[in-house]
């Protein structure tokens, strides 16, 4: 029960609990919250020790992906790690390897190390699929990054260029939490400018825009409380000018409506611009396949789309994923393999039927397979068939 509902270990010491547990059996003795921790441990290390021997008989490739999940108010970072396959029946699944604890900054580097102690620890190095140092085709295909986490970083490159009143308003927030006579300054702040905040300004985690345009949505309406504030506490030193409250109402714009923000700073387009290109870049390749393994679209919906945004210049990019795609079927399939060999082997003589097995040799070897060779491959015939019907049931693994 305290398993399946997450609930605390000392909920077997609750005084009610207890009367309850009792009113059904007053034989039955509850045990105390560290006996409990010690079995939930045990149940924990028998059922990662089922999950490892688990993973180790797939025959399949297994996908993980990383969520990072940070609490509001003592501000710390967790990670979780999931394991992500299609198992023998051809059905998706997937599985907690790990929850944790990780330090800022949240980098590639911080994350690199996190996730590799798991890959080594659960013995996944040579079943990945997607992370790029064990990726099929060397690394072509590259691990998937989070678009949550994309769209950040460009929203960041882009915060990062009018960075000044964003740190003012946060270390506003920060200097309001720090004491209860700060606290009591901004009440009376706001109680002289008439203003009625059923809000508290909400201090903004720096990693997460969407965490900072709230912080600015609590902020604006309350400004000229701070100004006053400045006026009354001369321990406060952190209030944005008049100027700078324009920018965070226009900054508070731009991440209401992201895409158009734009319109609003050209200052920002450009790296914004250009992280986003190189994110697209490497990722319409991979998103490129999983639409060709839709047999509801195969290789038409490439085309139509990447004409549409390319232009004249899309024949090499429909190219690129035709020829990614053909070589990823043949290092699941397996190639054929056979060595050109242009020196004709010469007969040691006599005419009996074992001084033809040279001739044999060398036409199984240069002729037949080359032969084969020309022979459609399953997914040429796959790309050829007609795509299938697209309805609202479509299971592509049931497929």
């Amino acid at each position: 029960m305290i398993i399946k509902h997450n609930y605390p270990f000392n909920m077997c010491e609750h005084e009610l609990f207890e009367k309850f547990c009792n009113s059904l059996n007053p034989n039955f003795k509850l045990v105390s919250r560290n006996t409990i921790r010690t079995e939930v441990m045990l149940v924990h290390k028998e059922e990662k020790m089922r999950l490892h021997e688990f993973l180790d008989g797939l025959d399949c490739r297994i996908t993980l992906t990383t969520d990072i999940w940070t609490s509001e108010h003592a501000n710390i970072a967790y990670t979780c790690l999931t394991a992500h396959f299609v198992d023998d029946n051809w059905e998706l699944k997937k599985k907690i390897l790990a929850y944790r604890h990780i330090p800022y900054p949240h980098e590639g580097e911080t994350l690199f190390r996190f996730i590799n102690d798991l890959i080594l620890e659960w013995n996944l190095d040579k079943k990945l699929f997607c992370m790029k140092a064990w990726l099929p085709l060397g690394g072509d295909l590259f691990h998937v990054r989070c678009s949550a986490h994309i769209l950040n970083l460009i929203v960041q490159d882009g915060l990062a260029v009018l960075g000044d009143v964003i740190l003012k308003i946060r270390k506003t927030c920060k200097y309001l939490k720090k004491s209860t006579y700060a606290s009591q300054k901004f009440e009376y702040a706001l109680q002289q400018c008439k203003l009625k905040s059923k809000k508290k300004v909400a201090l903004d985690v720096q990693t997460r825009w969407n965490s900072t345009y709230l912080m600015l949505e609590s902020a604006l309406p309350v400004k000229e409380a701070f100004n006053h504030l400045a006026q009354i506490d001369r321990n406060y030193k952190f209030c944005p000018s008049d100027d700078e409250w324009k920018v965070a109402d226009v900054i508070h714009g731009c991440l209401k409506i992201f895409y158009d923000c734009t319109n609003h700073f050209s200052v920002m387009v450009g790296p914004m611009k250009q992280k986003f290109e190189k994110y697209w870049e490497e990722s319409c390749l991979v998103l490129g396949i999983a639409v060709v393994l839709d047999p509801r679209f195969k290789m038409n919906l490439v085309e139509f789309y990447y004409y549409a945004i390319y232009g004249s210049d899309a024949y090499r990019y429909v190219e690129r994923v035709k020829n990614v795609f053909q070589d990823l079927y043949i290092e699941y399939g397996g190639q054929v393999s056979y060595v050109s060999n242009n020196s004709y082997p010469i007969s040691g003589g006599g005419t009996s039927e074992d001084d033809y097995s040279a001739f044999d040799e060398w036409y199984k070897t240069n002729k037949s397979t080359t032969i084969r060779m020309y022979q459609k491959s399953e997914i040429e015939h796959y790309l050829e068939e007609p795509v299938f019907p697209r309805n609202e049931k479509f299971n592509i693994l049931n497929w």
